[in-house]
């Protein structure tokens, strides 16, 4: 099969090639990974599109010299691509300066964890909280959560860094997300 491929026609640069050695089309590369990514039991969308905005991402993180060179290996607009990396960076931003925000309206004490450490708690629920795909909750986890926290919504005190710790040291809740935790008890203060 090796031959067939390097004596094809060299003017085209496909890398992806069907069973009888065409071309595949970008929907049809779509369309494969796809499937593979449905066969290993991963119900997110996964397209090529991802994985060349993951690896665009990853470099402006790790090595923001490469930028440009990334942007022409890419076929970007390297002030497109600065863009679209700025636009995460103030994403990234007002998350850190909400959670300042909230924790000194309400005066909470700073001797409880350092900034860097909430920080980095702040921006893991918010990966982790992007990335998993939201199901109902069952009447039964509502039952749970609202028994695991009952003090805490009779004082309407709901805050992340408890619910972190209840949901990490709860049998019940064992293996919930304490992001969705916070958001579900959130919604039941508003009720």
């Amino acid at each position: 099969m090796r031959p067939a491929v390097t004596d094809s026609d060299t003017s085209t640069s496909s890398v992806f090639f069907t069973w009888n050695l065409r071309s595949m089309m970008s929907g049809q590369i779509n369309k494969a990974v796809q499937s593979v990514f449905k066969k290993a039991g991963v119900d997110i969308k996964v397209t090529s599109t991802s994985f060349r905005e993951a690896a665009v991402t990853k470099v402006h993180e790790s090595n923001p010299k490469l930028s440009e060179k990334l942007a022409g290996l890419m076929s970007h607009n390297e002030s497109t691509a600065k863009k679209y990396y700025l636009l995460w960076e103030k994403t990234k931003a007002s998350i850190e300066a909400s959670t300042k925000l909230g924790k000194s309206m309400r005066n909470q004490d700073a001797s409880k964890k350092s900034a860097d450490e909430s920080e980095a708690d702040v921006s893991a629920d918010f990966n982790e909280s992007e990335t998993k795909m939201r199901t109902p909750w069952k009447n039964e986890e509502i039952r749970m959560v609202k028994e695991t926290f009952n003090k805490e919504l009779k004082l309407k005190t709901i805050m992340l860094g408890i619910v972190r710790d209840k949901v990490k040291n709860s049998k019940q809740l064992n293996g919930m997300s304490p992001r969705r935790v916070f958001d579900r008890l959130r919604k039941e203060l508003i009720k």
